[in-house]
């Protein structure tokens, strides 16, 4: 904005100015070009003259470029104001200072502007900014003026002191770079008073913003001066600054309006110190302004309220109204008491209360709702219930339930709790199907395995036959080899029997005469006599006399005389006949150990012996070695094939031409476990083991043995058969396996048989409800599905529970959806009121439904429910938590009588009575007409505000109740604590005052020197 300069360049509006000797004073226009003005005394008239010039002044020199001014006649003679013209040359060598470069560059950029328009709009708002740096200053400098005008009653004072408001104020200005013109007219004179006084309450003003931030409590705790301030702006910084910039605003026009009277105005904006007399003025314009706001403030609101209460105005109220309805809002409050009835611990609990609409569109808070305080739950109840405006209440009851009910409509789910079971009972009958179809598959193979292994021979006595024609077999191979064996030696030559026959003598004679008559075989051991008979018959006489021979004696006889035979004659035989002999007397030593008959055995040894002693003597060298063969040949024969202990000796024994041992009892012999004969097996093996005979007898006798024992159906059993009979099936390892497979196929069939009943136990079938979770579930009809998911919540383990039900079904979308509709209908039949009065209509109870999901058996239910979603169920949990406290149940509104005060008319305020009374006494003449019409008029005042009071109240405090918000800002307003502070007069606006009266301590009548000051300053 141009401003003007009047020393050391302070600028005018468009330029700068500088003044000079002989009162010429330099004008830089916004155009750039400097001018001097001539005649003139003040700066004022120079900045007069140089806008007089630039109105008229042709268009044409460069911006920027110095000319001279050409003055008309009159310029160079009269002096320069707007009734004259200024005398004027160019400068000749203009210094480009600051103030010049903005001057220039604010002409430039309002270049094609009309100046006039620009004067119109920056003058104003120039004149106000100036005011404001000048009350800015004047209280900010406001203790050193004190100071120095205390010392300039002592002659001491300085024209300018240091720290001063003419000091501060150069500073703000920036030593004259910033000086705007002087006012114009009334308007900017005005203007400039104003800022003067707004400007010297925002030093205070800012102060005590500043120090508010520390709180109510701390600024009550200052000392009283300071509280002042302090208190109002902690209290309420809002309405502090209102008040203060108000009151500071009309104590400027106040004081302008005096100014324009006295002329001060004007003589500020001439450079003229004001008078005494003019100071005085401006004080008390300025408290008369300030009081005047003061009037408007106690009386407009006052007279304001009686016309609306007398009107019957809907929005009547007033500052009792405000302050009853507080304080009943107080008075409900539960919670901890205030000595001073402070309610900042209710406007807290307002602000800090939750926004039931943030989780539930279309939700609007009452003040029980946002507090959750009991006091005032009671109260709204009350009010809903008996009040006037019971049906505001009812009113947003229905719109909070209806908006509570599509908020959570909003997050309930889509499906139906049938889904579940749906779900459920298709899964059931798919694996009860699998199970059955596997079951049936194992019993095939198992069949098919266990067919195979069928014996051939279905006998003990077909199996026991071909084994024993297999040994025979063997044991007649054998013989053969035996007798290869002794036919070498058979036919090898001769030998003398004698010796042999006097042996046999003398074992006989060596037995007792029981064990001769019990156990020598005389068909045997007589042969060598037999032979000695035959090739030397004995002498007769001597033949004779051993026949008459007892028989005991005849061995004797025998021994010494040679049974008659002549002594000296041999009897040779065979070799081929002693053999014969001891095969024979070894035949008899088996039977006599397979009849268990020792004695018999020890007796048939002797002899045995005597032979083979026989044959150690009486064999040739030569002949010596094949012999000891073929005994060992017959040794082994006898310890293969006859060997009584064995199983194949006496699987061989024959008696009297038959066996002793039935077939039937042959395959036990040899098909023994681990633990029993198995040398007999192993025999058998030995001998006839690669017989098909003997293999398929074994096969059979083994397969016979485990269907005996039903080793078939228990896996287990047949294991350890195959352990027990582990040598035998070394032998046979392909009967092995099969016995394995089968044992294997029938453990899968009893796995799947034991499955599927396990899933028909669990699952139940269409038929028989199961045991398990699902088949419990599955029980119940479609009609009683919520039952079904009521005993899933009161399970042991309701999470388990509904995660395997989930997981039963693989957690399918249908299953899922069914599940959270099942579990949504427990959420509202433990959630929803029911009340006989409004049938059909079941409002949510916030209370019900939070107990209901912080049950710890809710709890995991839904969050296995929700494991894929916690996003849903958070909603669900913040749109329970977000209406706790909040009462939904439908209330009937209280009915309105006939009292037209109560349904909020304005009612009779003048009774007939009343008329009556006070027009009878016109009548008689105790009144007059004045005092009829007055008296009428306040009575019917006093009743229309006394009930528009109680209209009011109660309005407000439903208001209040229904809305926050407002009652936050009531209680705010009209906090005891607080009241005193926010109704405080203002004081701001004195600093500006202070200086004044201190101008006036240390100021004086005299003119000033308008050069002199635009000099000085």
């Amino acid at each position: 904005m141009p401003s003007l300069n009047e020393s050391e360049g302070r600028r005018s509006q468009g330029g700068a100015m500088t003044a000079s000797p002989q009162n010429v004073i330099e004008v830089e226009l916004p155009d750039g070009t400097v001018i001097e003005v001539a005649g003139v005394t003040t700066p004022e008239a120079a900045a007069r003259a140089a806008h007089a010039y630039m109105k008229r002044r042709p268009a044409g020199p460069t911006a920027g470029a110095p000319v001279a001014a050409t003055p008309s006649p009159a310029a160079t003679t009269a002096p320069a104001d707007p009734a004259a013209a200024a005398a004027m040359r160019p400068a000749p060598e203009p210094h480009q200072s600051l103030a010049r470069q903005i001057g220039g560059a604010i002409g430039r950029a309002a270049a094609g502007v009309p100046q006039l328009a620009v004067e119109r709009v920056l003058s104003p708002l120039s004149q106000a900014a100036r005011g404001v740096r000048e009350g800015v200053a004047a209280v900010a400098g406001l203790p050193v003026d004190l100071v120095n005008a205390g010392l300039s009653l002592a002659g001491l004072g300085s024209e300018k002191p240091v720290a001063g408001s003419k000091q501060i104020d150069e500073l703000l200005n920036g030593y004259g770079a910033f000086e705007p013109p002087p006012a114009q007219n009334f308007g900017e004179r005005m203007l400039r008073r104003v800022g003067i006084e707004v400007g010297a309450a925002t030093v205070p003003v800012a102060g005590a913003l500043r120090a508010g931030e520390m709180g109510v409590e701390a600024a009550r705790k200052l000392p009283p001066l300071v509280r002042e301030f302090v208190e109002s702006a902690a209290t309420a910084p809002g309405q502090f600054v209102a008040r203060e910039g108000t009151t500071a605003a009309a104590a400027g026009a106040g004081a302008g309006l005096v100014g324009e009277l006295t002329g001060r105005n004007r003589a500020i904006g001439e450079g003229r110190e004001p008078t005494t007399g003019q100071q005085i003025g401006d004080l008390a314009g300025a408290l008369g302004g300030a009081g005047a706001v003061g009037v408007v403030r106690s009386v407009g609101p006052a007279v304001a309220d009686v016309a609306r209460a007398v009107t019957g105005s809907p929005s009547y109220t007033s500052k009792v109204v405000r302050e009853a309805a507080a304080e009943q809002l107080a008075q409900n409050y539960v919670g901890p008491a205030s000595q001073d009835g402070d309610t900042r611990q209710i406007i807290e609990a307002i602000e800090r209360g939750r926004r039931v609409g943030d989780a539930v569109p279309g939700f609007r808070d009452t003040l029980a709702a946002r507090t959750g305080n009991a006091g005032f739950a009671a109260l709204e109840q009350s009010r809903s219930s008996t009040g006037p405006n019971s049906g505001l209440f009812a009113q947003r009851r229905a719109e909070n339930t209806a908006a509570v009910d599509s908020a959570l409509a909003g997050v309930a789910p889509q499906g139906s709790p049938s889904d579940l079971r749906n779900a459920l009972a298709v899964e059931r009958d798919r694996r009860l199907a699998e199970a059955a179809d596997r079951t049936r598959a194992a019993q095939a193979t198992f069949n098919q395995a266990a067919d195979r292994l069928q014996a051939v021979r279905a006998t003990a006595d077909a199996r026991g036959a071909d084994i024993r024609s297999a040994l025979e077999d063997a044991k007649a191979a054998a013989r053969d080899v035996e007798r290869e064996a002794w036919r070498g030696v058979s036919d090898a030559g001769e030998v003398d029997i004698r010796p042999l026959a006097a042996s046999f003598q003398r074992v006989t004679g060596g037995l007792s005469e029981a064990e001769r008559r019990s156990f020598v075989p005389r068909d045997i051991v007589s042969i060598p006599d037999a032979i000695i008979e035959r090739v030397q018959p004995r002498n007769p006489a001597l033949a004779q006399t051993r026949a008459d021979l007892p028989a005991e004696d005849r061995a004797i006889f025998d021994a010494i005389l040679g049974g008659g035979a002549a002594p000296d004659a041999t009897v040779n035989v065979r070799l081929g006949e002693v053999t014969g002999l001891r095969s024979a007397l070894s035949s008899a030593l088996i039977e006599a150990g397979i009849a268990r008959d020792p004695a018999r055995a020890r007796v048939l040894n002797q002899y045995i012996s005597a032979v083979d002693d026989y044959l150690g003597a009486a064999l040739p060298a030569e002949l010596r070695g094949q012999y000891d063969a073929a005994r060992a040949v017959s040794r082994d024969l006898n310890d293969r094939f006859t060997r009584p202990q064995s199983a194949i000796a006496q699987t061989l024994d024959r008696q009297q031409g038959l066996y002793r041992q039935p077939d039937s009892a042959v395959p036990d012999k040899f098909v023994q476990s681990d633990e029993g004969r198995i040398a007999d097996f192993e025999a058998l093996i030995r001998e006839a083991g690669n017989d098909p005979r003997t293999r398929g007898a074994i096969r059979d006798q083994v397969l016979s043995d485990v269907r005996q024992r039903g080793l078939l159906d228990d896996p287990e059993r047949l294991d350890a058969y195959l352990g027990r009979y582990n040598t035998v099936f070394s032998r046979f390892p392909e009967l092995r396996a099969e016995l394995g497979n089968a044992a294997a196929l029938r453990r899968t069939l009893g796995e799947a048989t034991t499955a599927e009943a396990g899933l028909a136990r669990d699952l139940g079938t269409p038929e028989r409800p199961g045991r398990g979770t699902v088949g419990q579930y599955l029980r119940s009809a479609d009609e009683t599905t919520e039952a079904a998911f009521e005993r899933v919540l009161r399970s042991h383990e309701p999470g388990k529970a509904a995660d395997e039900l989930l997981r039963f079904t693989g957690d399918s979308p249908a299953a899922v959806d069914g599940a959270r509709a099942a579990f949504w209908r427990s959420l509202e039949k433990h959630a929803r009121a029911t009340d006989p009065a409004t049938p059909g209509v079941r409002p949510w109870v916030p209370a019900a439904m939070k107990s209901f999901l912080d049950e710890p058996r809710s709890v995991a239910v839904a969050e296995r429910l929700y494991r894929d979603n916690p996003e849903h169920l958070a909603n669900i949990r913040q749109i329970a938590e977000a209406i706790q406290g909040v009462d939904l149940r439908p209330r009937p509104p209280a009915a309105v009588g006939g009292n037209p005060a109560a349904a909020g008319g304005p009612g009779n305020i003048l009774t007939p009575e009343t008329v009556m009374s006070r027009t009878l006494a016109w009548h008689r003449g105790q009144i007059g007409g004045p005092f009829l019409v007055s008296s009428l008029a306040a009575v019917a005042a006093r009743r229309a505000v006394r009930r528009a009071h109680a209209d009011a109240i109660s309005r407000l405090l439903d208001e209040a109740l229904l809305d926050p918000d407002l009652a936050k800002l009531l209680l705010e307003q009209n906090n005891p604590a607080t009241r005193a502070a926010l109704t405080r007069r203002t004081k701001g606006w004195m600093g500006n005052e202070a200086s004044t009266l201190a101008d006036l301590i240390a100021g004086d009548d005299q003119e000033v020197d308008p050069v002199k000051a635009a000099v000085m300053r």
